[in-house]
């Protein structure tokens, strides 16, 4: 039921807007959920002391063609923005990752 009220949607826009515009509706707001939740997973492997994890996933939202989507960032809830801030700053590389070996000092 669910997909066929999905299928319809993909038709319906389709046909109204055209489809490069109805391709980036949909993957718009998939982009806003899984910019929420890698944050959610780099935040988690933190706790777990995972920092190599948090390097990567950190680095992925760094990338330029990431970094660019200014809409999708707009979207994203303030509470996941600072924690994407937070995790940031943790593996900046400003003093040879000064933040990151004080971190696993701890």
């Amino acid at each position: 039921k669910f997909y066929l009220s999905q299928q319809s949607m993909v038709v319906y826009n389709v046909s109204k807007n055209g489809v490069e515009k109805s391709f980036r509706f949909f993957f718009f707001d998939f982009f806003v959920i899984v910019f929420s939740f890698s944050g959610t997973v780099a935040d988690i492997c933190r706790y777990l002391r995972n920092f190599n994890g948090v390097l990567q996933i950190m680095a992925a939202f760094v990338n330029s063609s990431i970094y660019r989507l200014k809409q999708t960032w707009d979207r994203i809830s303030k509470q996941n923005k600072q924690v994407i801030n937070k995790l940031q700053n943790l593996v900046h590389s400003d003093g040879k990752f000064k933040n990151l070996r004080d971190t696993l000092t701890k």
